[in-house]
């Protein structure tokens, strides 16, 4: 995908099927908000577990650098995947919100003891790799930096995220993966990038709320 994926509504619930949506059963995302309950602890694992999603994003256009979509916790990304039905040892979960034939990318960050240096794989890696990097975290100018901006091939576009309110629009771009991080039950991995650097595969709490973007399968 070339854009942020913008499904949901705000005015109300909508029901996706399998055929039109990459899940097994049908699945209704709840209505967008921007503020949602975070003021128990019940209402934070929900934000964990439950899906969500977060808009409209401030300062979305709806076109060109500031086509922003909307944020989704990775609950909502992964077409309601919580801790419990996928934990930290699953590895990628099966299914997503991505239309029907698409899916959500793949992202691994893991300590090589051998080697005594983090090794990066998965499809954000390939793209990296693609684009003339080494599918590993770029910060120092490398050429690969400008394909995974608005202005290259990804066309990324600095959405910034939502935690507990919608921060860093306009200064970088993050991306859910579907993998689950194996180090924590809580996180999970996504792509960076902003004007200066990438990071193929950083792992995050996965109540935040990021961008969608899917590959065709």
């Amino acid at each position: 995908m070339l854009q942020n994926l913008k499904l949901g509504s705000t005015t109300s619930t909508m029901t996706l099927t399998p055929s039109d949506t990459n899940i097994a059963s049908n699945l209704t995302p709840p209505q967008i908000t921007d503020n949602p309950p975070m003021d128990t602890q019940e209402d934070e694992d929900n934000l964990f577990d439950t899906p969500f999603v977060y808009g409209p994003i401030p300062g979305d256009t709806g076109s060109g650098a500031t086509n922003y979509g909307y944020l989704y916790n990775w609950s909502a990304a992964t077409a309601g995947e919580s801790r419990t039905s996928h934990t930290e040892e699953d590895g990628d979960a099966p299914y997503s919100i991505c239309p029907a034939n698409w899916r959500l990318p793949t992202a691994s960050q893991i300590w090589d003891d051998d080697e005594g240096e983090d090794v990066y794989s998965g499809d954000f890696s390939d793209l990296d790799i693609a684009f003339g990097g080494t599918g590993a975290p770029a910060y120092s100018g490398e050429p690969n930096i400008a394909q995974w901006q608005y202005n290259g091939a990804f066309k990324g576009v600095f959405s910034g995220y939502w935690v507990g309110e919608f921060g860093d629009q306009g200064d970088f771009g993050v991306f859910w993966a579907a993998s689950a991080h194996p180090g924590s039950a809580d996180g999970a991995f996504l792509a960076y990038f902003d004007a200066d650097g990438v990071y193929p595969a950083v792992g995050n709490d996965r109540l935040a709320g990021f961008s969608v973007r899917c590959l065709l399968q």
